[in-house]
């Protein structure tokens, strides 16, 4: 009888803490508007981090630049600030900020299909415009 008790007891412990662990599931799966707000405020970041720098309290100035920087920036007393290693979505933004892009040449992305006789394809390269 005490093991049956035990293994009750046992059973009702489990149950609560599957319980307590959906509902902690619950809270840190974010609904959609709240998920819909996080990409908002990223972006807006990601558009603009002076801004937020600039507009902040202070934990937002000391969050700023660890999430814009990959490592702590590098001060000289002759040059001033050395050139910071960014973080990689701003490293993505700079690849695509337009001052590589091509077309794609001939052949064209698959160099095994041969186009019919006669068929041509105008392939321009872009050139960076200069500001």
């Amino acid at each position: 009888m005490s093991l049956v008790k035990a293994y009750e007891a046992k059973l009702e412990k489990l149950e609560r803490s599957k319980l307590q662990l959906s509902e902690q599931v619950k809270k840190a799966i974010p609904e959609k508007d709240r998920f819909e707000g996080f990409i908002e405020h990223t972006m807006a970041f990601l558009a603009s981090p002076w801004n937020i720098y600039n507009k902040g309290n202070l934990a937002l100035k000391r969050t700023v630049p660890k999430l814009c920087f990959a490592e702590p920036l590098r001060y000289c007393l002759e040059n001033g600030y050395r050139t910071a290693k960014t973080t990689f979505p701003f490293k993505v933004l700079a690849g695509l900020s337009g001052k590589y892009l091509e077309m794609v040449g001939d052949p064209g992305i698959e160099p095994g299909v041969r186009l019919r006789e006669g068929v041509t394809v105008p392939c321009h390269t872009l050139r960076p415009v200069a500001h």
